[in-house]
C-alpha cells in the first residue's frame, strides 16, 4: 500500500513560454495536485533452494553452511501500469516484467558461539511491451511526462549483496546478527514503438537510470519446541543510511515459522 498526500508543484524558473510549451495543463504558476493511493498485492516469486552443512575440524572454523537458490519472478502486482498515471511513479512491482531470481550464500561457524557469512541474490528481468508515459522533451521531468506511447522496456539487472556476523548460544536456540546490505538496480533500456518520438530523448528519463541503497540490519532469532511443533521466530530492524536515486528509510518486522 502506497499513499501520497499533500502534493504541491511550483515553478523554479519563471519562464512562461517554456513551461506552457512542455506541459500546458500542469505548469500554471502554482498548482495543488490530488492525493492518491496505490493498494494491492505486489510482485511475487517461486523459489527453490538447496543447502548443505559441512563439518570442519579446525581451530577457528568448525563448520560451513553452503546454499543455492533459483526461481521464477512473477508479475502479480494488481496495479501493474497504473502507477504511471501518478505524480510519483513508484510501482508495486516491475511493471509486468517476468524474471529469474538466483543467488547463494556461505556461512561459517567460528567456534561454538560465533559465525560469519556472505550472501548474494540477483534478478535478471525479461523485456515487455506496454503503453508507457515517456519523455518527449529534454526539459521535462519524470514527474510530469504527458505522452503515453507503446514501448519496449528491458529492466536492468538487480543485485543484492550482504555480509554479516552473528553470535549465538551453544545450542543455537538464540542468535543475534548484524548485517550490511548493498542493493543496486542497473540501468534500464526503453525502445519507443512510434516514429513520432525519439528514443534518445526517452532514454534520458531518470527512472531508467541505475540506483543504489545501503542498509544495516539487526536481527534477533530464536527457536523452541512445543510437543511435536518446532517454532522459529525472529525480529529485525533495518537502518537505511545511504542511497543514490533511491528512497532509504528505517523499517522493522517479525516472523514466526511453525514446523510440524
Amino acid at each position: 500500500s502506497l499513499k501520497v498526500k499533500n502534493i504541491f508543484a511550483d515553478i523554479v524558473q519563471k519562464n512562461q513560454t517554456i513551461e506552457s510549451e512542455i506541459n500546458p495543463l500542469i505548469f500554471k504558476h502554482k498548482m495543488n495536485l490530488q492525493p492518491y493511493l496505490l493498494k494491492g498485492i505486489g510482485d511475487s516469486f517461486f523459489l527453490a533452494s538447496w543447502q548443505q552443512y559441512f563439518y570442519e575440524d579446525r581451530d577457528l572454523i568448525t563448520g560451513l553452511l553452503a546454499s543455492l537458490r533459483i526461481g521464477l519472478y512473477l508479475p502479480t502486482a494488481s496495479q501493474r501500469n497504473n502507477f504511471m498515471e501518478t505524480v510519483l511513479k513508484i510501482p508495486l512491482g516491475y511493471d509486468a516484467a517476468w524474471g529469474i531470481p538466483f543467488g547463494g550464500s556461505i556461512e561459517l561457524d567460528l567456534g561454538p558461539f560465533a559465525g560469519a557469512g556472505i550472501s548474494a541474490d540477483c534478478i535478471t528481468f525479461f523485456e515487455d511491451l506496454l503503453p508507457r508515459y515517456i519523455k518527449t522533451d529534454m526539459r521535462q521531468t519524470d514527474l510530469f511526462t504527458s505522452e503515453k506511447v507503446l514501448s519496449l522496456l528491458h529492466p536492468g539487472f538487480k543485485e543484492s549483496f550482504s555480509a554479516y556476523v552473528s553470535a549465538h548460544t551453544l545450542e543455537k536456540n538464540f542468535l543475534g546478527t548484524i548485517a550490511y546490505q548493498y542493493n543496486k538496480q542497473n540501468e534500464s533500456d526503453i525502445t519507443i514503438c512510434n516514429p513520432l518520438y525519439v528514443n534518445l530523448i526517452a532514454q534520458t528519463a531518470e527512472l531508467l537510470e541505475s540506483w543504489t541503497a545501503h542498509n544495516l540490519i539487526f536481527i534477533a532469532q530464536g527457536n523452541t519446541s512445543l510437543q511435536n511443533i518446532d517454532i522459529l521466530y525472529n525480529a529485525f530492524f533495518k537502518l537505511g543510511f545511504h542511497g543514490m536515486r533511491s528512497i532509504v528509510g528505517n523499517s522493522f518486522g517479525f516472523q514466526i515459522t511453525c514446523s510440524f
